[in-house]
């Protein structure tokens, strides 16, 4: 699994739907780009949810900015859709967001049950199909997410 990155985009917050922002800016000299949920910049309860969920898929990249071309997209559409209903059923789970930049997806969740979640996550991750990996992680003051909120508000 790649090492867990920090990008730091160029951008402040910008087209916003339903508390995500997209963050645009490069790493590396490379394009990235960020989903971010803007309403957990200052969100109280993160110690009720201690174990980082991080989950890296890789695709083939594409174009000038290295993105998932539409086959791929599709399948981290899906995917992502199917983390999000298993890993929430199995444990009470915050979703921080996913970043995207040099053939890779990586999406970052914040749970309360690493057991129930990894029970979830195995299950989630049976029939993906793209090459996914996974780590749980303690982080009671969600440092490893830090770099997604370093904007202001």
């Amino acid at each position: 699994m790649p090492k867990h990155r920090q990008n730091r985009p160029n951008s402040k917050k910008a087209s916003s739907q339903s508390g995500f922002a997209l963050r645009e800016g490069e790493l590396d000299g490379i394009y990235s780009a960020m989903q971010v949920n803007t309403d957990l910049k200052h969100f109280r309860q993160r110690d009720a949810y201690p174990f980082h969920l991080r989950v890296y898929a890789a695709y083939e990249p594409s174009g000038s900015k290295c993105l998932p071309d539409d086959t791929d997209q599709q399948k981290l559409d899906e995917l992502e859709n199917k983390l999000i209903e298993m890993i929430g059923g199995a444990s009470p789970a915050v979703y921080v967001g996913h970043t995207t930049w040099n053939g890779g997806r990586e999406f970052n969740l914040y749970v309360e049950d690493p057991e129930a979640v990894s029970n979830a996550l195995d299950s989630a991750l049976q029939n993906a199909q793209l090459p996914v990996e996974a780590e749980i992680v303690e982080d009671h003051d969600w440092l490893r997410v830090d770099f997604f909120f370093d904007y202001e508000s």
